[in-house]
């Protein structure tokens, strides 16, 4: 389980580092944040943690 959490914790890190890289362009960034989120949420994490990172609402991550 310690493993689970260490790759998780890496793989949400990656994450985040993708979605900064992206921030700051315009163009499809709302797009890039449901990507985002859809592997954030296939990785089973928290709905309001991904809603934080990716700045998408509860209701638009649980419809993904």
């Amino acid at each position: 389980e310690a493993i689970n959490d260490k790759i998780m914790a890496k793989n949400l890190e990656l994450l985040k580092l993708e979605y900064a890289h992206d921030e700051g362009k315009d163009e499809g960034k709302k797009e890039k944040a449901i990507q985002i989120a859809k592997k954030m949420k296939e990785a089973n994490l928290n709905i309001e943690l991904i809603s934080k990172i990716t700045d998408l609402t509860k209701e638009e991550i649980e419809k993904l």
